[in-house]
């Protein structure tokens, strides 16, 4: 990822005669230390992100998270609509089922989700504290 960023950033100063990272901030890794922490993620890249998009933001996705699912499972910018879905695309294709052994499938990552958001929420990010790359 960093050398991929790197290169990223390379190109579009050169390209653009601009100087610097074109990322928010420079490449974090981290090691997934269990299934909660693994679980964390899959609810960080699919679902808060997306959610931080819906009108109102988080705040107001934890408030009517049923309306804003709805809306994040629409959203055309996110990976989630086809994770959720199954429907087959190329970059989002779970061939070895990785994701659908984390998330589940039906109704459970939703739930999930919810309770994660309801958990962050309430906690002011701190219950996810040493296990988060960046705060929220």
């Amino acid at each position: 990822m960093q050398r991929l960023g790197g290169s990223m950033s390379l190109c579009y100063n050169l390209k653009y005669k601009e100087r610097g990272s074109i990322f928010q901030s420079a490449y974090h890794a981290r090691v997934v230390e269990g299934d909660a922490h693994l679980n964390y993620l899959a609810f960080y890249i699919l679902v808060k992100n997306v959610l931080e998009m819906y009108p109102g933001g988080l705040k107001a996705a934890s408030a009517d998270f049923d309306d804003a699912w709805e809306w994040a499972i629409r959203y055309p910018f996110s990976s989630l609509p086809g994770i959720i879905s199954g429907e087959s695309d190329p970059i989002t294709d779970d061939v070895d089922d990785l994701l659908s052994g984390i998330i589940g499938r039906g109704d459970s990552f939703k739930d999930e989700a919810r309770e994660l958001l309801k958990v962050y929420m309430v906690s002011h990010g701190e219950a996810f504290k040493a296990i988060m790359l960046e705060p929220w």
